[in-house]
């Protein structure tokens, strides 16, 4: 057993904050690619950005639930 850091939480664990932020990101890119549907009359920057703060799209959820995950 390990004397040296008796306490249950002594700091955060940077590493494994990095895994969670990159597995997140990850999965919602891969999200993204998968349900991204390009419309028709409008700019592809301006509609991605839309999608995301529309909250109707998988992927603007998806980021909704990481922001507050990370928050919290």
């Amino acid at each position: 057993m390990n004397s040296r850091n008796p306490a249950i939480s002594k700091g955060i664990d940077w590493s494994l904050v990095w895994i969670y932020v990159i597995l997140c990101l990850v999965g919602i890119i891969s999200i993204f690619g998968a349900t991204y549907q390009e419309s028709e009359g409008v700019s592809g920057f301006q509609n991605v950005v839309q999608g995301f703060l529309s909250l109707k799209t998988d992927y603007s959820r998806q980021s909704l639930y990481f922001i507050i995950g990370i928050m919290l």
